[in-house]
């Protein structure tokens, strides 16, 4: 039965534009993975870098990850459930819009060895195969992978660290066989990408698995799902009321982990990684719900005009802030990663934001898609698609 065209979503677009924010500013702390130089800095800059480490450690590491795959399971199903709509059975072209994604990511490691986009292409098959199970079953598992079975099981039976590699994958061989990685002061573009798409590839899927991202990904791309199934962003009323309870929900979850991991000093590594996974799982639902209300509220939403633009324009916009600023930061460009502290590079992804707002507001005042998205909505078709608005 064909439908008349459901009303994008710019809520979701804005919350979409708040994680590539967090995005960049992980990245840019993490110095896109290379050796953070050794600076001693004066009293101004040192409390910079002190604002700078509080951002990221309170409000964005692993969140805005999460937040970006809750997002990408959140689109899968609106895109689905379109097609089904009209009447289209539209999951055999989402396979290959994965596979397309996959090719994004391999360009996109050429720069940057921590790339999302080959991740989210090759495990978003399965949001795919789970389209059509009950939404109970679909929860459970949700809740499952966000519980993450094998860290439950790592501190029931009182394991340790594992291998610490793991945690630093991008600067150490992560066993036999997978050399470490160049150093990106010195190294060359070509070294770089060269190592990226092959040991530093296989260290990076280890990584996923070792430190439990992988099956929080999952989990996070199944409750987008669920809440594209509850129609939680449609606007209405009811739906209102359950962003508050997720909020409360959130929060409260957070403020009780927060409590257990102050009073019970010292849990053990794989305790503690737990509950700092739980909490950013918890953080993320809380965000969700108390951004989504301010965001829809008639205050605001009429000025969602710039967030709403970039996250329509997402894809690109996470490729160029790499290119950019492993430009910036790396030897084979400005080399400037081993000059700046922590603050400097805040405000140095501040500053690349903002200018992707302008730049997202001016193009999308003249086009349909943004230029990645445009390329990759015409190879999903099979045809080129109109870009410009008048076309």
């Amino acid at each position: 039965m064909n439908e008349a065209r459901r009303p994008r979503i710019h809520v979701v677009d804005a919350l979409r534009a708040l994680a590539l924010l967090g995005i960049l500013l992980v990245h840019c702390h993490d110095y896109y993975n290379a050796a953070p130089p050794s600076l001693h800095p004066g009293e101004w800059m040192a409390s910079l870098n002190g604002v700078a480490d509080w951002l990221y450690r309170e409000l964005f590491v692993s969140k805005a990850y999460l937040l970006f795959a809750f997002l990408f399971g959140l689109s899968t199903f609106l895109q689905l459930d379109h097609a089904e709509r009209k009447g289209v059975d539209f999951r055999g072209r989402f396979m290959w819009r994965l596979a397309l994604l996959v090719m994004f990511g391999l360009v996109h490691t050429l720069f940057y060895n921590g790339d999302v986009l080959m991740i989210f292409g090759v495990f978003g098959v399965a949001l795919v195969a789970l389209y059509r199970v009950p939404s109970f079953l679909l929860a459970c598992l949700a809740a499952a992978l966000c519980l993450n079975p094998g860290f439950v099981f790592d501190a029931l039976a009182g394991c340790g660290d594992f291998d610490s590699a793991c945690l630093t994958v991008m600067s150490r061989p992560l066993g036999e066989g997978l050399s470490p990685a160049p150093s990106q002061a010195a190294a060359s573009w070509w070294d770089l990408a060269r190592w990226n798409v092959t040991d530093g590839l296989a260290a990076r899927m280890c990584y996923m698995v070792y430190s439990g991202r992988l099956s929080f990904m999952l989990g996070m791309f199944l409750c987008g799902m669920l809440a594209g199934r509850s129609a939680i962003f449609d606007g209405s009323p009811e739906r209102k009321k359950l962003l508050v309870r997720l909020g409360c929900a959130g929060s409260a979850v957070y403020a009780a982990l927060a409590v257990v991991a102050a009073v019970w000093q010292q849990p053990g590594f794989a305790v503690e990684r737990l509950l700092v996974s739980w909490q950013h799982v918890a953080f993320v639902a809380g965000f969700v719900g108390w951004v989504s209300l301010l965001l829809a509220s008639r205050h605001v939403c009429g000025k969602l005009g710039w967030l709403s633009c970039m996250g329509r324009m997402s894809l690109t916009c996470y490729v160029m802030q790499s290119v950019v600023m492993t430009w910036v930061l790396f030897g084979w460009g400005l080399g400037l990663g081993q000059k700046m502290g922590t603050g400097w590079c805040l405000l140095a992804a501040l500053m690349l934001y903002g200018v992707q707002l302008v730049f997202c507001r001016m193009w999308m005042g003249v086009a349909r898609f943004g230029p990645l998205e445009w390329l990759w909505r015409s190879a999903t078709l099979g045809r080129w698609q109109p870009l410009r608005k008048d076309a």
